[in-house]
């Protein structure tokens, strides 16, 4: 939806796009057959991340593609753009800016951050390759468990914040941070992945895609910019006086 000059998408898919649009099993990828496609690990609202292995150096690696399941479809093994969305969605610049931030991401070094490895365009998407990586994810825990002791989530908020400051400096948002998209490696330590809706931190002048995870996104992404004014002027109308 379209709303003062942001474009909000919200990260919920319909039941017809969550059902059998992913690449097949044992499907290769890259001009050269690099990736063999070995799991499906995960679908979202703008992209599918599969679990495949790196044919020349033998190891797991996870695969993001882009894949905005609202707005294309699967046609074989290629993407094909719904039609009469180009005003809302402009699949071929978000496209392209999912393919120059994976770029921007190779250069990434952090013990908190996934790596990226590698990034390519194919069957008219684009595509980047990540470390594997072993592990839950928290929400996948947080399940699981019916809470987390003090020292676990202590230790993760800091080294999730240590990441995010290390994205920043960087010049580059997430804009996606929830439990399902951190996992907890085997030794505990957390780990920041899918870096799919990320994007360069602008001047603030140019439009851009709100990115609405429900229950986690901000409040800010959720209204119209004349309307953060005034929340704005609200909030700063009712802090209450400083007491000395």
């Amino acid at each position: 939806m379209r709303a003062g000059g942001v474009i909000s998408i919200d990260l919920k898919i319909s039941f017809l796009n969550m059902s059998a649009q992913a690449l097949p099993i044992g499907t290769t990828l890259r001009k050269d057959g690099a990736y063999i496609i070995e799991q499906v690990l995960g679908k979202g609202g703008f992209g599918v991340t599969y679990k495949a292995i790196d044919q020349q150096l033998g190891r797991p690696v996870a695969i993001k593609e882009f894949f905005p399941a609202n707005f294309c479809y699967r046609q074989g093994q290629g993407i094909v753009k719904m039609p009469g969305y180009t005003g809302i969605f402009d699949f071929d610049q978000y496209r392209e800016n999912f393919f120059d931030e994976a770029k921007r991401l190779v250069k990434f070094n952090h013990p908190n951050i996934v790596k990226i490895y590698d990034a390519f365009k194919a069957n008219n998407t684009a595509y980047f390759v990540m470390e594997f990586e072993e592990g839950q994810t928290l929400q996948e825990i947080l399940t699981l468990k019916v809470h987390l002791s003090e020292v676990e989530t202590i230790r993760y908020i800091k080294d999730v914040a240590h990441a995010l400051e290390y994205i920043h400096t960087q010049g580059t948002l997430h804009r996606d941070i929830k439990p399902s998209n951190i996992i907890i490696r085997k030794s505990g330590k957390p780990v920041l992945i899918d870096f799919g809706a990320s994007r360069e931190v602008t001047n603030g002048n140019e439009e851009h895609t709100a990115i609405l995870s429900h229950g986690f996104a901000p409040p800010d992404n959720m209204i119209k910019r004349e309307e953060k004014v005034s929340l704005l002027m609200s909030t700063v109308w009712l802090q209450p006086p400083t007491i000395v």
